[in-house]
Formats: structure tokens, sequence, C-alpha cells
């Protein structure tokens, strides 16, 4: 009886699941498309596909617990009619699947058709009398089976309950831990966040913690990024070096050895210290791994199946056991992915990043970079509805961000990690949105009203039609929402109390290794160096420019709903996925010279912007005057106080210095 119940219940679900993949293949047709598309000009791996399979069938085998499940029910509970019960508890349980989907994911394709039919208070309803009623059912069918059993068999199976509830109990109920600094060497921490305007984010709305931070921290309020993408950012503040000199040019480009030697984790791994990279979107930085000298790596896997497993993670089950710690062991690199934006929850990361930390030694010190990509482009999560506005999306991912950073920073005080240590607040790049109220617009406004061949530009190369919009980040050099970035630092029972100041000046993020180098006592690099202004005094050696640097900006991601799909179909013949480094995603190194082409330059002062935009269109070199053109560069100047700009070759002697070094820049000089 109990098999035919199992053959029953599990043709119900057979049913139910070749619906999802029916659904799921209509909705995702063209995606499913455009992965096959990628998959044969980048090679994949067999064992990426054999990862995917394998993702796929432990979500079968989720569902043959259910199934079994289902069929103690009907089999112990003291009810004649058994199949009528199987039918009756199946339906219930593929509803309550439904229902709790559209519950806590309502991004998911499957929760857009629910909510059709069912609205979500209705849904909920329906979630608490489902869940009593089955466990209602399975509590009498467990006892109608302990009956049925010998005493002493009975009491074995209440043991091996008891005992597994027991563990579940002491693993996941911590006992207050306290990380108890007993090296003399500080502890570093830098929190990165992602995509972070300055404008956006210091608002005066901060929690707790956060705001306790702030208060007390010095801001540097014109600092920038030298090339606005997450990893040639992050790798410019490990190393100190620009996108030059590092060869850090484009997102998922590999560089040599010999550049990883000056990553700060590997000079603070000399130094006795645990060195840990933590970031919950590892798509785009997958190089920055053990090799810059990091201990451990809290991120999803690097493989460029953690690209894909979001797709295949949709489904309604898979989405449900996302919500506990059961995923955790199933699938983690969809459980603290931030790609896997309809089951994502920014709280999974926190959890493992603040586990790993509970963990270290405590008789060395830490070197921790992390990085909160919640605030990324798409800008929604597991609970947050997509409602196709960027910029809504945006502001309040700022605001959950700044939660997620509250509560690190409150975990870090509340056990201990602050006693005697270096905290550095920073973002990596910053976004723009196409609006038109910011400076970069009123600028280029007034192209209507001069007679300029900018005109002649954007109607004849596509590559700078956008020229009076800007989108994304390290998109546009003239856009300073793109590069400028927050930066505040905080010093605990360090060797002198850091200013709560604000400075204006020009900073970069290449700054900050040199910084905590001088912080510990340890060999400098460089003579820059945020340290004077931590202590208010007059810095010798603070910058007078720079230079910053566009990555690799196809035509799909020069909007605010960027297409990920035509992004995978123009530019798939510019990576390949390399085997030697855990089946990474990687640009292809023949590709460079050409993006290099395409790149564009600008040089930061306080008060002017110098831009080179390459033209390569053969025509335009007849619509425009020979003085305008430089290397092929057309040249803009920018007043960043009036807004004045032009595009001639300046002939002062301030910007024609600051020219030759923005063209000794680009020459590799």
């Amino acid at each position: 009886m109990f098999i035919r119940l199992c053959k029953l219940i599990t043709n119900i679900f057979i049913c139910f699941i070749c619906w999802q993949l029916l659904f799921f293949i209509i909705i995702h047709y063209n995606s499913l498309k455009e992965i096959l598309f990628a998959n044969n000009i980048v090679a994949t791996p067999k064992i990426v596909i054999f990862s995917l399979i394998f993702f796929i069938i432990k979500q079968f085998l989720c569902y043959l617990f259910i199934i079994l499940f289902v069929a103690y029910i009907a089999y112990y509970l003291p009810i004649k009619k058994k199949y009528a019960l199987s039918i009756i508890c199946s339906i219930m349980v593929i509803i309550l699947i439904i229902s709790v989907n559209q519950i806590f994911c309502p991004n998911s394709i499957f929760s857009l058709l629910s909510s059709i039919l069912f609205k979500n208070q209705l849904a909920k309803y329906y979630y608490y009398f489902a869940s009593i009623i089955l466990i209602c059912f399975f509590l009498c069918a467990l006892l109608k089976n302990l009956l049925q059993l010998s005493i002493r068999k009975s009491l074995s199976i209440i043991s091996i309950f008891g005992i597994i509830v027991i563990f579940f109990i002491i693993k996941y109920h911590h006992k207050q831990q306290y990380y108890q600094h007993i090296n003399k060497a500080a502890n570093v921490f830098i929190i990165g966040i992602d995509d972070i305007r300055p404008d956006y984010f210091y608002n005066n709305k901060y929690p707790q913690y956060l705001n306790d931070f702030l208060t007390t921290a010095t801001k540097f309020q014109q600092n920038f990024t030298p090339l606005a993408r997450t990893y040639p950012s992050w790798v410019s503040i490990l190393t100190g070096l620009s996108p030059l000199d590092s060869g850090a040019r484009f997102n998922l480009q590999i560089i040599k050895d010999t550049d990883k030697q000056q990553s700060l984790a590997k000079i603070l791994k000399k130094q006795n210290y645990i060195t840990i990279f933590a970031i919950d979107d590892h798509n785009f930085s997958t190089p920055i791994n053990k090799s810059f000298g990091f201990d451990k790596i809290i991120a999803p896997n690097s493989a460029v199946t953690t690209m894909l497993l979001p797709l295949f993670a949709d489904f309604p089950l898979t989405n449900i056991i996302n919500n506990t710690f059961v995923a955790k062991y199933l699938w983690p690199d969809v459980y603290i992915n931030r790609m896997s934006l309809i089951n994502y929850k920014p709280q999974n990361f926190s959890k493992v990043l603040q586990q790993k930390l509970l963990k270290s030694p405590e008789s060395r010190p830490i070197f921790l970079a992390v990085h909160f990509c919640l605030s990324h482009w798409p800008f929604y999560w597991q609970n947050m509805p997509n409602n196709n506005n960027s910029l809504d999306l945006y502001v309040k991912s700022v605001k959950r961000v700044k939660l997620q950073v509250s509560n690190f920073l409150r975990f870090l005080q509340q056990y201990g990690f602050l006693q005697h240590a270096v905290v550095i607040l920073l973002s990596d790049h910053g976004n723009a949105f196409g609006q038109k109220d910011r400076n970069l617009y009123k600028y280029i406004a007034r192209q209507n009203t001069l007679k300029s061949t900018t005109n002649v530009i954007t109607q004849t190369n596509d590559h700078l039609k956008n020229l009076a919009h800007s989108f994304g980040h390290g998109t546009d050099v003239l856009s300073i929402d793109q590069y400028q970035t927050i930066l505040a630092i905080n010093l605990y029972n360090m060797q002198f109390v850091n200013q709560a100041v604000s400075i204006q000046n020009l900073t970069s993020l290449m700054d900050i290794k040199n910084t905590i180098l001088q912080l510990l006592k340890l060999k400098t690099t460089t003579n820059y160096s945020l340290i004077p202004y931590l202590k208010k005094t007059i810095n010798l050696k603070s910058r007078n420019y720079i230079i910053v640097e566009s990555g690799f900006s196809p035509q799909a991601i020069l909007n605010t709903r960027p297409s990920a799909l035509k992004l995978m179909h123009d530019g798939a013949h510019m990576f390949y996925i390399n085997k030697k480094h855990n089946n990474m995603l990687l640009l292809r190194h023949q590709e460079i010279p050409f993006l290099l082409k395409h790149k564009q330059y600008a040089i930061y002062t306080k008060n002017k912007i110098l831009a080179l935009y390459p033209l390569h269109a053969k025509k335009l070199y007849n619509k425009l005057a020979k003085k305008l053109i430089l290397n092929k560069y057309l040249v803009i100047s920018v007043d960043r106080k009036t807004g004045d700009w032009t595009d001639e070759i300046p002939t002062d002697i301030f910007l024609s210095n600051n020219l030759n070094k923005l063209l000794n820049y680009v020459n590799g000089e």
C-alpha cells in the first residue's frame, strides 16, 4: 500500500514539476537561447554543465523528500480512503509551495503568475491554515506509527528525533563569544559598498551604529576611483597602483603575479595577519582570490557556474528552501549570491561572514576586505519587489545596505574586534542614471547654444551618442557621479585619534594602501597618504590631480535598464572559460588592444576636468576641424564650478600641462 501511495503522489508531483519546467522555458526562452549561443562561443567545459545538472538533481531530491512526507501522512493517518487523502494532501502541499513562494519571493516568475490568481493576503491565510493542518496530520500519523511499534522501537525513534533537535540547537544557538585582541598589531577592516554615490549616501539618515561611525570619522568628500568598475577599483585599493601600473584595465582581466606581490594582503600576511576577502557578488571580480595573498575567500564560487545558477534557481521549492539554513549546504553558491536576485537575502551573507570571523584565532590580527553588493544593479532582492524604476530601487537598496553595514559595525563592536583597529568605509564607484540635474548635464546642455562640433559627433559616432546622458559606471569620464566615491576612516585605540572633519582635497582609492601601512608602521611604497588629514595637519604630498579612465562599455549597458541578454550576445566573444583557474570566466587577452582603443581618459583637478574621447569613425575627420582632434581623440575641457566647457585643444599653460600628463598616461608612460 505504501509503495502504491508513493507512486500516486509521485505522478501528481511529476505533473507539477513538468508544469514548472514548461512555464520556465516559455518565460526564459530567449535567455536560454542566448546561453546556448554564448556556450558555443566560450566553449563551456563539461564540468560546468554537470554542475548545473547536479544542481537541478538536488532540487528533484527535495521533491522526493516531500513525496515521502505526504505518503507517510496518507499511509499512517487513521483514515480509510488513503488514495483520496493522498490526492488532497498533495494538492494542499503544492498550493502551499506556490503560496509561500509568492509571499517570500515576490519577484519570482511563478509569483507573478500566482498573484493573478490570489492576492498576498489570501496566500498568507492559506500558508498558516495549510501549515497547521499538515503539521497536525503529520503528528497524528507519527503517533499512530509509534503506537504500532514496540516500546523499544518507539523510544529509539523518539531518541533519534531528540538527538537531531539538540544537535541543531547547539549548532545554531551561539553563546556570546568575544574576540579578545591579544596581539599588538591592529585589526584592519576595509568595508566596501558597491555603486554608492556620496550624494545619495550622506543624507543624515543612518542606522545607529553607522551613524556613530560617521559622527567620529574623517570623511573625504572629493575621493575618486581611477576606474569606476569593481575589480579595477579593488585592485587599486589593494595595490595602491593605477590601472595602468597594475594592469587591471577591465573587469575579469588577470594581472601579472609581479603586480600581486604589492597587494596589501600579501604584505600583511607576512606580518602574521589572517587575511580575508569577502564579497557577495563575485561575478566580475573573480580574479581577486588567494593569489592576492588572502588566506580565506568568503564568496560564491568563482566558476562561471555561479553566473548561471541564479537563472535555474527560480523555482518555488528552491526559493522556499533558500529561506532556511538547509540552503547553506545544498546550494551555497545561491545562498550568499547577490546575483540570485529572486531569493537573495542580505542577512545570509552577513551571517556567514560573522561566523567565519568568530572562528578566527585570537592570537593573530585580522585584515578583512569585505564588499557588500546589495546596492549594485538591478537594485532589488528577495523581498524588494521590482517596480522597473531604477532610481527608486537604487534609493531603497542604498537604505537597505546602510542597515547591512550598520549591523556589521555593531557586530564588530559587540564582539570585541574594534578594541584596537583601523576601519575604512568606502565605495568602489558611483553610478549615473541619465539625470539632467547634475553638473555634467549642465555642461552638455550648453552645446545647443554654442557652435560646437560636438553636435556633429553625437550625430555620426555611435560611441558618443550618449554624451548628453550618462548611465551606469565606468562608461563616461565626464560623469563625476560615476567616479566619485564615499570614503570615511575611523581609528580605534591607535597611536592618535582621527579628527571628525570633512576633507575637500582631492584623494583617491589608491591612497588607502599606503595609509594603512603607515598606520601600522610598515614600509610604504608611495608618498601619498591620508594620515595628515586624519591628524588635521598640512599635507605636503596632497594630490593635485587624478587620472581616470573608462571600462568596457557596450551599447547594452548604456541605459537605465541594461539588457543582460543583449550584453551576453554582444560581448560573449570577448571572454573565455579558463579551466586552470577554477573554470572562471575571463577576458580574452587578444581583445585588450581593441578595447584600449575605445577607452576614454580624463584628468580631474579640484576645479577642472580635461577629457579625451576616442574618435574612430573616418567620416568624422572631414567634418571636424583638425585643431579639435589630438591623436584621434576629441579634447573636452570643463570648468567644474561654472559649467563652461569647450572642445578645443587647450592653449593655456595649466591645461596644456595636464593634457601632456594625460597623453603620457594614454601612451603608457
